[in-house]
């Protein structure tokens, strides 16, 4: 019996020790008490991304994140993530691979996380689709899709009924990356598709159920806790429960090899257009032609490169956009004054009847403090991640190679010495001419990332969503349904999104 007893002890000792052992390397950065093996999930579970910014203000502008067995330097200062991401960026020149995105060569093969210098390359390849001449001929197709918002919008304002404006606008957010991005037009926001491919109905279908297995809630794969903690357990556990109906783990599985058979299929529709002469200038055809013009970019631009990338480009377009145009809507619903104060400037910028040309937009300031107040309020990305290339010191700390570094955006847009007043919702501050916008640090607020890897469609991004409000505000203001949540509830999967969604009441303005 007292082997017995032994033996259990070495052997809880020894997992002990494994479980404990990467963050003694990091010990001297300061951490919130945690327990072994577990680390800071329960703390995450409970306050989602509300977390980092509990511990930041806890803890200061570095401290130690315990994700499971794995340690993770959190850097929560404008000036600390200022110097990762640009001024040492030859030594975190790549984003941190998250252990389930390993089992998913989808999400693996993509721009996001593909690492130096092909990512560098693969980034220039696509650039010309987001230039100003590129944005600017995107406007009316935007226009069309959101004239087609507007027909649901109006049919719902004349029945009294809530809008779940998520489903709606990431749809809309589909239907124009789908045009701009892909050249096909996938006529989501239209109530029928009588006129659409069903091919293109499957494989949007395929896109928007893949980003629900990338979570760390109940519908996350049971190899994703596992990889937590003993990390050469997650293949053979995937390996075992991908073949079980109903788990996380099949539902990953099977949801990617849908996934890739629509994106393959519309991979070699495009081919053959381009064997039938058919010249398109949208991001999937600049991939095509990059291929073909040497071995080098065929050994560089493979089949999974392009599918992960036009992958990429559908989820970032439509998750991104859609779900902060709607925490943009939600907000200015619960403050009649903002949505009073964008209406008047938008009357006189762009009455209804008008239309809006490419270089007029920038005229809309206020819109565009709007949404950027928006997006401090909710951070999409709350955190930036990153991996130590080389041993370096992180204001006086030892960082070994390796070491993952995450970059807090969400810390960053409620600290009080850039955002007095952090919870209180205030366009009014992004006014590059008050006082509070002109001391505030030019990395405080940068919710599409920072340094050369900031996200690159984010001009695309505000574009579409300063049209979409001026469309929208044109015609009807927007209530808060009495059937949703208040406050709204988000939770952190790879991203913050809503859990049920926005639902709103649309009323029709006077002028309509």
């Amino acid at each position: 019996m007292a082997l017995i007893i032994a033996v259990f002890f070495v052997i809880v000792v020894t997992i002990l020790i494994y479980l404990q052992w990467p963050a003694w390397k990091l010990s001297k950065i300061p951490a919130a008490p945690y327990i072994s093996g577990l680390g800071h999930l329960p703390l995450m579970a409970k306050y989602q991304a509300g977390v980092f910014i509990k511990l930041a203000k806890q803890l200061g502008p570095i401290y130690r994140f315990q994700l499971g067995r794995q340690p993770i330097v959190f850097v929560a200062s404008a000036d600390l993530c200022q110097e990762i991401a640009i001024r040492k960026f030859k030594v975190f020149p790549n984003r941190v691979i998250l252990p389930y995105m390993k089992e998913s060569w989808i999400h693996l093969h993509g721009l996001f996380m593909t690492k130096a210098p092909d990512w560098a390359r693969m980034r220039n390849i696509l650039l010309p689709t987001f230039h100003t001449e590129k944005l600017s001929a995107y406007v009316p197709l935007m226009e069309r899709v959101m004239g087609q918002v507007v027909e649901i919008l109006d049919k719902h304002a004349n029945a009294g009924e809530d809008v779940n404006m998520t489903q709606l606008l990431q749809r809309m957010a589909l239907d124009v990356i789908g045009e701009s991005a892909f050249g096909t037009g996938f006529k989501l926001v239209k109530p029928s598709w009588a006129d659409g491919r069903s091919e293109d109905k499957d494989m949007v279908n395929a896109v928007l159920n893949s980003l629900d297995t990338l979570t760390m809630s109940e519908k996350a794969p049971v190899s994703t806790f596992a990889g937590l903690f003993f990390p050469f357990l997650q293949h053979p556990i995937r390996e075992i429960m991908k073949r079980i109906p109903g788990t996380g783990d099949w539902n990953q599985y099977t949801g990617n090899l849908l996934l890739e058979a629509q994106m393959r299929a519309l991979l070699e529709r495009r081919e053959a257009e381009m064997r039938d002469g058919v010249v398109r200038s949208d991001a999937l055809s600049l991939l095509l032609d990059a291929r073909a013009k040497s071995q080098e970019m065929r050994e560089l631009l493979t089949d999974e490169r392009v599918l992960a990338l036009a992958y990429e480009l559908m989820m970032a377009g439509s998750e991104s956009t859609g779900t902060n145009l709607c925490y943009t809507l939600y907000f200015i619903a619960a403050h009649p004054e903002v949505a009073s104060k964008m209406v008047k400037e938008i009357d006189e910028l762009a009455p209804l009847g008008s239309t809006v040309a490419f270089e007029d937009v920038d005229k809309f300031k206020y819109v565009d403090q709007v949404i950027k107040e928006s997006m401090r309020m909710i951070t999409f990305s709350p955190v930036v991640a990153r991996e130590a290339m080389e041993d370096i010191k992180v204001v006086g700390y030892h960082i070994p190679k390796g070491t993952w570094v995450w970059l807090v955006i969400n810390a960053l847009a409620q600290d009080e010495e850039d955002f007095p007043e952090p919870h209180l919702f205030r366009p009014e501050r992004f006014d590059p001419d008050c006082a509070e916008a002109k001391k505030r640090h030019p990395y405080a607020h940068s919710p599409f990332g920072i340094g050369p890897r900031m996200c690159i469609g984010y001009k695309l991004a505000y574009l579409e969503m300063k049209l979409a409000l001026i469309h929208f505000y044109q015609r009807y203001t927007f209530e808060h349904s009495p059937a949703m949540e208040n406050p709204l509830a988000v939770r952190l999967s790879i991203v913050v999104r809503p859990i049920h969604g926005v639902k709103l009441r649309v009323r029709k303005r006077g002028i309509c």
